[in-house]
């Protein structure tokens, strides 16, 4: 998928030992994580800087699911240094934190002052920014999407601009070797909903058609030797998690993201893992040729997509319930809710046309879906 992958990517193991010579700036904001999963990607990075005398500002602030006020807290800390770039490093929710960080620098305000489509203004600008991924399941070192959370409501909240597109991305399978298990399932399954939804979405394009047709049938064979510590199948995967990050920016994702936005944003679970949970039945519902056909290219023509992507959850170990992941029949109103309040594009590009009812049904569903089983009781 090599051909796919547009020019401002640098892939291959090692290859983010020459992200100081893409700095483009003379004083960077390094945004990071605290966390222990990126401690050596971050600090090869560091070094590096500090081996070409480059004079950064480090903010770890930017955890997983990053809240708008980290946003802001990040871009006053860029402009009170005088920063001119960022070099965001980690998994998709530091380089999403990274990117908004960048346009509040640039533009001024707040991150609030963006949200909901406010973001594409032409007159939105952004530092530019370097993107160093460590995970293999966003696709945001590749666009102009940062998910973020409003820490007020719990609901998701979008940005999207062309100024934030990375200028340079560095895609380094060997920083990637040392994710936890749970962490390489739950990016990789994100990676897996990415290419579905984006196949299926109503506004694909030839383009995305073709990403996505080659990254599910990548997945059908890399996905599970991925997952079981395989380098050759792990790289694999990265190059199809980067390619469909241009497929999201082009046809966007559908239901699965919708519905699951709200599991991550009410409860900070893993995205992947809220994915995983809730993807099955969203398939339960109609039955479009689409569904059959990104079932055969994962490898399972005789299976419905809901079967299908309840067996690679299995694989992945990622087949719990929400109930497993802290969530309640009492948290079923504010669910639905917010999906339908931030139903937005997503929903109205899945092929089958969901009523709240049917919304509900999926998080009811889910919730008391049955460990390792393929039914729903």
């Amino acid at each position: 998928m090599m051909d796919l992958l547009p020019d401002s990517v640098v892939f291959g193991r090692g290859c983010a030992s020459g992200v100081a010579s893409a700095v483009p700036g003379r004083r960077p904001l390094l945004v990071c994580s605290s966390g222990s999963g990126t401690r050596a990607a971050r600090e090869a990075v560091a070094a590096a800087l500090d081996a070409a005398g480059i004079d950064y500002v480090r903010f770890d602030g930017a955890g997983s699911n990053p809240k708008l006020a980290s946003i802001d807290e990040g871009a006053a800390a860029a402009v009170s240094a005088g920063c001119d770039c960022v070099v965001a490093v980690g998994g998709g929710s530091q380089l999403d934190a990274g990117k908004a960080m960048a346009l509040v620098a640039a533009s001024g305000g707040s991150i609030r002052d963006y949200t909901g489509g406010r973001a594409s203004s032409p007159d939105v600008k952004a530092l530019p920014v370097v993107a160093v991924a460590t995970t293999c399941g966003t696709g945001s070192e590749v666009n102009g999407i940062c998910v973020l959370t409003d820490e007020v409501t719990h609901d998701k909240a979008g940005v999207t601009s062309p100024s934030v597109v990375p200028v340079r991305a560095f895609v380094d399978p060997g920083l990637m070797e040392t994710m936890p298990p749970r962490v390489l399932a739950s990016v990789t399954y994100d990676t897996l909903c990415h290419l579905v939804e984006s196949f299926m979405s109503s506004a694909s394009t030839p383009r995305t058609d073709e990403i996505c047709r080659r990254g599910l049938e990548c997945l059908s064979e890399a996905l599970i030797p991925a997952n079981r510590g395989d380098p050759d199948s792990l790289s694999r995967v990265a190059m199809a998690s980067t390619a469909v990050g241009i497929a999201i920016y082009i046809a966007g994702t559908t239901a699965g993201h919708a519905i699951e936005h709200p599991l991550s944003g009410l409860r900070d679970i893993p995205h992947g893992e809220g994915l995983a949970a809730v993807s099955p039945a969203i398939y339960r519902i109609g039955h479009p040729e689409v569904f059959r056909e990104a079932a055969a290219l994962l490898g399972m023509p005789g299976e419905g997509l809901d079967s299908a992507m309840l067996s690679i959850s299995r694989e992945l170990g990622l087949d719990r319930p929400l109930s497993d992941l802290g969530f309640g029949r009492d948290d079923i109103p504010w669910l639905t809710g917010s999906a339908i309040r931030n139903r937005g594009s997503k929903l109205s590009r899945h092929p089958v046309d969901l009523s709240e009812a049917d919304i509900r049904r999926v998080y009811e569903e889910s919730l008391r879906r049955a460990r390792l089983s393929g039914n729903f009781l």
